[in-house]
């Protein structure tokens, strides 16, 4: 049975984040704290450290259809979200910048963490949030997009 390459690619995301550690080269240790699904349900069902980074589910790219294939952008969110403090500034500039490094495309390849029939990555305008609105922490938003091509 194929597995389904929407599936696959979301995974990919997922474990690529999970590499993030100061071991490999990074700033923070946020790999081990990834999670899928909403933030702030992240939050309240388990009791969370920080940094954290939750990959949600968002509105993807308009299809494109081709001869015999087409090619889809499923969206999502990547939420990086530190500890609220005294310095929470620097720390989310950390955590974003580990973010972005780790998920850096490559030139003239295909990134090789991506599974096959899925191309490469997009990324859409980050923003980021003060802690407030019950929020025990200050994040940012990062939407990332899969160019991903399903074949008949």
């Amino acid at each position: 049975m194929t597995q389904n390459l929407l599936t696959a690619g979301r995974e990919a995301l997922v474990a690529r984040l999970g590499a993030i550690s100061t071991a490999d080269g990074y700033l923070t240790n946020a790999g081990a704290n990834v999670q899928t699904g909403w933030l702030n349900e992240v939050i309240k069902a388990k009791q969370m450290g920080f940094p954290l980074l939750v990959v949600q589910p968002s509105r993807g790219q308009p299809p494109v259809a081709g001869p015999g294939a087409l090619k889809l952008s499923p969206g999502f969110r990547i939420v990086g979200a530190v500890e609220a403090g005294a310095n929470y500034e620097a720390a989310l500039e950390d955590l974003h910048l580990d973010v972005l490094r780790c998920l850096m495309p490559g030139h003239r390849n295909f990134l090789k963490w991506l599974p096959l029939g899925v191309t490469g990555i997009q990324f859409g305008m980050p923003d980021s949030f003060p802690p407030g609105d019950g929020l025990p922490c200050a994040t940012f938003l990062l939407p990332v997009y899969l160019n991903t091509v399903i074949q008949q």
